[in-house]
């Protein structure tokens, strides 16, 4: 006959397993969702805890480590990169807003950036709590093809230079503006220029001084 503390150890090595089986897995976990541990159901709850359909009952276990949502696992995998928030900022700056996106406000969803990360990287579209800042990178980000091809063209036509350039644009704006122009190029007159291919021209470059001629 069993006694209360050996059916309390059974519940906790119950429960035990059914955790480590839920973390081995990394399933995002959703209210209906069940998992089976030694012949035993376990259904997930709305609010993260487990409750056993059949044979020993945990107390109401939770998830633990803050992982007692489906929002909160998700949101631990996106971490935008410095590039990410780079793009961002650069993007939200834009100052041609006739066209926002309307977005949707959504008080606990995620931040401005990580909803342009994720759309970035993943192609998906996350619930958000700063609809005007991702309506406005999201903006930025489109109109930037239209400034990179009119930069470039002005670039390999030489009504834009290198310092304008360098002094306008941060390193990876710069870097898609000569990569534009390499491809203006090529179409245009079938070869890169050196100041296309460098991105120097005369007005970043450091010339040798002139040699004084001797008086005679």
């Amino acid at each position: 006959m069993n006694t209360d503390k050996e059916r309390e150890k059974a519940k906790e090595d119950e429960f035990r397993k059914l955790l480590q089986a839920i973390w081995e897995d990394s399933p995002p976990v959703r209210r209906g969702e069940r998992a089976i541990c030694n012949g035993v159901v376990f259904e997930a709850q709305a609010d993260g805890t487990f409750v056993a359909t059949g044979g020993l009952v945990p107390e109401k276990p939770q998830m633990e480590h803050g992982m007692n949502t489906d929002l909160e696992q998700k949101r631990m995998k996106v971490k935008p990169t410095a590039k990410a928030k780079a793009r961002f900022r650069y993007f939200t700056l834009c100052e041609d807003i006739k066209r926002l996106p309307v977005i949707p406000l959504v008080s606990d969803g995620y931040s401005g950036l990580e909803c342009f990360h994720a759309h970035e990287t993943f192609g998906k579209v996350l619930p958000c709590r700063e609809p005007d800042l991702l309506a406005r990178a999201l903006n930025g980000k489109e109109r930037h093809g239209l400034s990179v091809t009119h930069c470039a063209e002005d670039y390999v036509g030489r009504i834009l230079f290198a310092a304008e350039l360098k002094a306008n644009y941060p390193a990876w704006v710069r870097k898609d503006i000569l990569g534009r122009a390499a491809q203006i190029a090529l179409k245009v007159v079938g070869f890169v220029p050196t100041f296309v291919r460098t991105g120097e021209d005369f007005t970043t470059m450091e010339y040798q001084p002139l040699t004084p001629e001797p008086v005679s």
